[in-house]
């Protein structure tokens, strides 16, 4: 399997050559604070072992589902007056350099955007810091803990911004999407689609795939 961009013609081309066909669509997923906070909740949870039924319950049924990167630290979890578990996920800190963002405007705005307050603080294109989540789980089912949980992520990883890529059928961004303060950037970018080829016979299904973080950084 491998993941293209819709926009380029020649990959999707070259792609079907090859006998890929199309199977699903994945949002990249920004989530941004110019002053993001750590909540008093937040755990940093080094063993897999510790968190692997509740992971395993949330995406052993994925398309793709496999652990072999996933299961390795960081995760961090917000946990309640009694210890239990509300959100939890696994990141990942990037380090990138832009040289041109999307669009006609795209070259024009990369060179402006270090000079403008506080939007700087979310894109920085000589020396851009992100982090990526996966296995996000919400066992409270409730978008503020998702929300705390991103907001604490930012601030453990003294960083402004993520990218979630991210099944659009994937039940807690469903759940969710509407629900989120997603932050500046999401505003700014919006939802940009990824889309997911298969080779290969594949069993139909509506489940849909798991994307691990270090394929797409």
């Amino acid at each position: 399997y491998a993941y293209i961009d819709p926009k380029n013609t020649r990959s999707k081309w070259m792609s079907e050559q090859f006998g890929f066909q199309g199977r699903g669509i994945i949002a990249t997923q920004s989530f941004s604070r110019f002053y993001p906070k750590k909540s008093v909740g937040l755990t940093v949870i080094s063993d897999f072992n510790q968190i692997s039924e509740l992971v395993r319950k949330q995406y052993e049924k994925h398309q793709f589902y496999f652990e072999s990167q996933s299961s390795k630290p960081n995760f961090l979890a917000l946990t309640n007056d009694f210890g239990e578990i509300t959100a939890l996920a696994k990141f990942t800190k990037v380090h990138w350099e832009i040289n041109r963002l999307p669009g006609k405007r795209g070259g024009v705005v990369t060179k402006i955007l270090p000079f403008v307050p506080l939007i700087n603080k979310l894109i920085r294109p000589k020396s851009h810091q992100f982090i990526v989540p996966e296995i996000v789980c919400i066992p409270s089912n409730k978008s503020e803990h998702l929300e705390e949980l991103f907001s604490s992520a930012l601030a453990h990883f003294n960083v402004n911004s993520l990218l979630w890529w991210v099944d659009e059928k994937d039940s807690v961004y469903k759940e969710f999407r509407s629900k989120v303060k997603w932050g500046f950037l999401d505003k700014m970018l919006g939802v940009s689609p990824v889309d997911i080829v298969v080779r290969g016979a594949l069993k139909e299904t509506d489940s849909p795939f798991f994307v691990c973080a270090f394929d797409m950084i």
